[in-house]
């Protein structure tokens, strides 16, 4: 059998439900940690480097997941093959009912910014008056001297658009915790579009 756990457990506790208080080998809790009946509990017992349950054995360690799953994300084909400068990567929160993407948008054009180009990726399913929006917006910034791309074709893997990106201005969309989790495997700079100023990491340089 394998271990959930790759190395020895140096300590456990049993517990057992009597009424709605929690009992534990290490002493009687006199006040519930839980404010209402307990339904179900686990016995974990230490046995070597394994950890059982009354509810069954883990037979795959963690490590053999991660493992798998980082040659996955390995494999996955990024959005952006070749690029000429460092690629800022913004998904607009055009569903959201309080959305930042136009705040985003007038402080990057502030000022020219030649050095970078900026990656819009239009999520599926976008209503056809939020792109209209979107277009119309950026077309007030028209002189200043940027390069912005628009990808308005769903990609199969999300994960795609993060690899080979250097920078991603999370905004408050329900996806940006996902959308930060691919961020931060693939070591890409999260500017917060919900901060001020926005863009002083790139400011500064």
């Amino acid at each position: 059998l394998n271990s959930i756990i790759p190395y020895p457990v140096r300590s456990y506790l049993i517990f057992r439900k009597k009424k709605c208080r929690i009992y534990t080998d290490s002493g009687v809790s006199q006040t519930p940690i839980i404010p209402y009946p307990v339904r179900s509990y686990l016995i974990f017992r230490k046995k070597k480097c394994r950890i059982y349950t009354d509810s069954g054995v883990s037979q795959t360690p963690i490590s053999r997941h991660l493992k798998r799953e980082e040659k996955e994300l390995g494999l996955v084909e990024p959005l952006v093959k070749i690029k000429e400068r460092p690629v800022i990567l913004c998904i607009p929160d055009l569903e959201d009912p309080y959305p930042v993407w136009k705040r985003v948008l007038r402080e990057y054009f502030r000022k020219d910014r030649e050095e970078y180009e900026l990656l819009i990726y239009i999520q599926e399913n976008t209503l056809p008056e939020k792109y209209e929006e979107l277009v119309k917006v950026l077309e007030e910034y028209e002189s200043c001297k940027a390069y912005v791309t628009i990808q308005d074709i769903p990609v199969e893997d999300e994960r795609s658009l993060f690899k080979n990106v250097d920078y991603f201005i999370t905004t408050r969309s329900n996806s940006i915790v996902r959308w930060s989790g691919y961020a931060d495997y693939y070591n890409v700079t999260m500017i917060s579009g919900v901060d001020w100023p926005i863009f002083d990491k790139l400011d500064e340089k």
